[in-house]
């Protein structure tokens, strides 16, 4: 063993690989809390209520629109699940090839077949994973906002603004608490979102943009940790 073959080994660079595929995705996230994404979802919402909008932003659509938009059709998932395999691919293509040189050493012809033969085996195999990873990356346009995690945490919202109970920053805090964008038990709020929350119980339009952003900001943490693991397999 050399200091260089910890970096020829394959689970615990495929893993490393993943973690950073798993930080791309999160990075890659938008600010759904954030005042962009809250003008953009105001402004969508504003058009509905005066009728300025099109049948495809109707009513819950507004969500899957920008579900689609943001993670489907701008190739956030697509592109870095497509890197992800090229990765490992080629991380395997020099796995192979140090193989087949540490124990071809008299053999040069041979090695060269063996590691053309190896390389174009990884290669089919790459376009297969390429194809279902770009499946998998479009298929997330159907939303499914049955994950229990989810639906617990959604509730609990909807159920105290009902009764007015509780301090309503409090209770935004602790729906979108535990998430993997938050990295904490106790994340802060955007100033621009806290203003919402104030104005949000005498204007029914910003009630309707705050759970919109807050569903959004919690579904793709569950879409993203779906995802990452689906494509890790």
């Amino acid at each position: 063993s050399t200091p260089g073959d910890e970096e020829l080994t394959i689970a615990p660079r495929v893993a490393s690989m993943v973690q950073e595929f798993r930080k791309r995705l999160h990075d890659g996230n938008p600010e759904w809390l954030g005042n962009e994404m809250l003008s953009e979802v105001n402004a969508t919402v504003q058009k509905f209520m005066h009728g300025y909008t099109v049948d495809n932003l109707i009513g819950p659509q507004v969500f899957i629109s920008l579900i689609k938009r943001v993670f489907v059709d701008d190739g956030l998932l697509r592109n870095a699940a497509r890197d992800l395999v090229d990765d490992i691919a080629e991380h395997l293509k020099r796995v192979l090839s140090h193989l087949v040189d540490a124990h071809t050493t008299t053999h040069g012809i041979l090695a060269m077949h063996l590691t053309d033969q190896a390389h174009d085996v990884i290669d089919e195999l790459l376009s297969t994973s390429r194809q279902l990873c770009d499946a998998l990356a479009e298929a997330q346009q159907i939303t499914s906002t049955t994950h229990g995690g989810y639906m617990v945490k959604l509730t609990k919202f909807r159920k105290s603004w009902a009764e007015m109970a509780g301090d309503v920053k409090e209770t935004m805090k602790s729906f979108l608490s535990g998430s993997m964008c938050s990295q904490s038990d106790d994340p802060q709020l955007p100033d621009t979102f806290v203003a919402m929350i104030q104005q949000a119980r005498s204007e029914p339009r910003k009630l309707a943009v705050l759970e919109i952003c807050a569903s959004l900001h919690v579904y793709s943490d569950f879409l993203i940790g779906s995802f990452v693991d689906m494509t890790a397999k």
